[in-house]
């Protein structure tokens, strides 16, 4: 299985550098950084959004390769993500935590970016899981100390994505 996740992730980069590579930097002139994070290959998630709340864009690469921007085409972008969150208070006592998701499908692969804290571990963890066609999950665990934003700032009325609140 773990053999079988690997080559998942090594035929998803490889079909990701082919169909969405791209030049240019992570955030443009006219959108704001709502999330990112590294990776520990050295490669960067990122959510921007456009100024004036015109388009929601996700990229996912190097600074001299973008591997996969979502969505190529802008018009309509918020209707094409999800947001879920959740939150449950109390502390450690009462196993808090929160849990913040950005999802969408491409080429029937679904990715979720995700950012999560347990009160528990005082730990945040953030990564992209993506789920094949035939339902096999792939986890890429980012690197917390990288983390800039929140995903959890899409859920203010500012921004035109409802939140599902599961």
């Amino acid at each position: 299985m773990i053999r079988m996740k690997v080559l998942l992730a090594v035929f998803f980069s490889l079909l990701c550098g082919v169909m969405g590579a791209q030049q240019f930097p992570f955030t443009l002139a006219n959108e704001e950084l709502i999330f990112s994070f590294q990776m520990p290959s050295g490669k960067t998630c990122s959510i921007s959004v456009e100024k004036y709340q015109e388009y929601i864009i996700y990229r996912y690469g190097t600074k001299e390769r973008i591997e996969l921007q979502y969505p190529a085409v802008f018009d309509q972008s918020w209707e094409l993500f999800t947001l879920e969150t959740y939150s449950r208070g109390g502390g450690a006592a009462n196993e808090g935590l929160s849990t913040e998701y950005l999802s969408f499908i491409n080429n029937r692969y679904k990715y979720i970016i995700y950012e999560e804290y347990s009160a528990v571990s005082d730990k945040t963890y953030v990564g992209i899981r993506i789920i094949t066609p035939d339902g096999d999950e792939i986890e890429l665990e980012g690197i917390p100390e990288t983390k800039k934003g929140s995903i959890g700032k899409l859920s203010s009325d500012e921004y035109p994505i409802e939140d599902t609140y599961y």
